[in-house]
């Protein structure tokens, strides 16, 4: 798509009119999509397990209609609805690229970044979390920690909690980490206690974190660009603030991946500014809230001692260590009576979604997979730690996108935030296009499995 520059100044004032009325379409779209969700088919369920009490539940807090449509028109008006946003993403990044003055390039920016606050509060007020229950197990964890019960040690169906009739796979322990757990806990504190108010808590903490991330998607874009850092940074900036990926799944269904890569993203701002010690901590709670992060975590690690004098290298690495252990000792402490057991994230390193109660599919056993992706890793870090940071972000995208597709049990859409999230800070390369096109489309493709429906069990 391409854009006719007509005067700069007129052209400059119709491209910002354009995005604005891109804008508007999007925020119309998530309207439609809260009335969609909000009434699915009687009787039909989605290929990955909907929350149907959920969308009772939005739809009597927002006073929506009910859409009585057939199952066959639900999800085709899903998916139109679905490819539309994506559709429109893409048209928002054609017209910012081709804005030159400065001055509508700053009125752009606002324009984008009020365009993420609009579609994220709508989509924690509106939007059902129809497309996952795992927010009300989180919640369930978070309650045992408020209530002195160790989720670490003791399942989720033990606690007898209300919200067990909200959720699935119950019959393991939480397998997230301590950043995360505490964080549930204090979630817990805020918000009510009603599968209303437990919904509305989760997806306004998975939406604050997705908005920081796109705030810190520009500075760590432009300190990652050697030449057209600015641009860059603006187009980072865009690519995760009006992302349908990211807006369904941390304000629609409140996933953990924006709450995960915050962090990582401040961490890495920190790791080009010089700061390691400081960088290295914030990785290590990225990697302490969803264990996806610690490829990022590795790869730091030795790329900041291989940078090091040869004389200090053992000095700079003991402190480093040190740090993480100073982060993981401070964050599991309260838990440590219950790192012992056979749940949690022990189980599913070696047994994987059997680790968590779930059905098992054919295959190489999790521990060989994890044993693979090991090795993979070792081939990797003397490459992706050798060079300057693009080439380690490109890295630890690159695995992370790997670890998703092929380690982790389940391939379901929200685990590509994290490899879009490090794919769209790169520079403009060949790596980077690369893997923005490579995560982004697999996003879009995975999305539409929402709108594939199943007759209820």
């Amino acid at each position: 798509m391409t854009f006719p520059r007509m005067g700069d100044g007129r052209g400059d004032r119709l491209r910002l009119a354009g995005l604005a009325l891109l804008l508007a379409a999007s925020v119309a779209l998530y309207v439609g999509l809260a009335l969609l969700l909000g009434s699915p088919p009687p009787g039909r369920d989605g290929m990955v397990g909907f929350s149907l009490p959920s969308a009772a539940i939005f739809r009597a807090f927002t006073g929506l209609p009910s859409v009585g449509l057939s199952p066959t028109g639900w999800s085709v008006a899903v998916a139109l609805d679905l490819a539309l946003l994506w559709a429109l993403l893409g048209g928002g990044i054609a017209i910012q690229r081709a804005i030159t003055d400065r001055a509508a390039r700053k009125r752009a920016r606002r324009v984008v970044l009020a365009g993420a606050m609009v579609m994220l509060a709508l989509g924690v007020v509106a939007v059902p979390p129809l497309f996952s229950s795992d927010l009300y197990r989180q919640a369930i964890f978070g309650r045992m920690v408020c209530h002195g019960v160790n989720p670490y040690a003791v399942t989720a169906a033990a606690s007898g909690d209300p919200l067990l009739a909200f959720t699935n796979q119950t019959a393991g322990t939480t397998i997230y980490g301590p950043a995360y757990t505490l964080l549930s806990a204090l979630t817990v504190a805020l918000f009510p206690a009603s599968p209303l108010g437990v919904a509305l808590g989760w997806k306004t903490v998975s939406a604050l974190a997705a908005f920081g991330c796109v705030l810190l998607a520009a500075p760590v874009a432009r300190a990652l660009s050697d030449a057209g850092g600015e641009s860059r940074a603006d187009e980072a900036r865009l690519w995760l603030a009006w992302n349908p990926l990211l807006i369904l799944e941390t304000a629609g269904t409140a996933h953990i991946e924006s709450v995960m890569m915050l962090p990582a993203l401040a961490g890495l701002l920190l790791l080009q500014r010089g700061q390691a010690r400081r960088a290295v901590a914030l990785l290590a709670v990225a990697t302490l809230t969803k264990w996806v992060a610690g490829a990022l975590l590795v790869l730091a690690l030795i790329r900041e001692v291989r940078r090091a004098p040869p004389a200090s290298r053992l000095r700079r690495a003991v402190v480093l260590a040190g740090v993480v252990a100073l982060v993981m000792g401070v964050l599991y402490l309260p838990f440590a009576r219950g790192l012992s057991s056979g749940g949690g994230i022990h189980a599913m390193v070696m047994r994987g979604a059997g680790g968590v109660g779930a059905a098992v599919y054919p295959g190489p056993p999790q521990w060989a997979r994890m044993a693979a992706f090991a090795v993979v890793l070792a081939l990797v870090t003397p490459f992706a730690t050798a060079g300057r940071g693009p080439r380690l972000v490109a890295a630890a995208a690159g695995l992370v996108l790997l670890f998703v597709l092929v380690i982790v049990p389940w391939v379901f859409p929200w685990y590509l935030l994290a490899p879009i999230v490090l794919a769209v800070v790169l520079p403009a390369g060949r790596p980077g296009v690369w893997l923005r096109f490579t995560s982004l489309g697999l996003a879009a493709g995975l999305m539409l499995y929402y709108a594939k429906l199943l007759p209820l069990r």
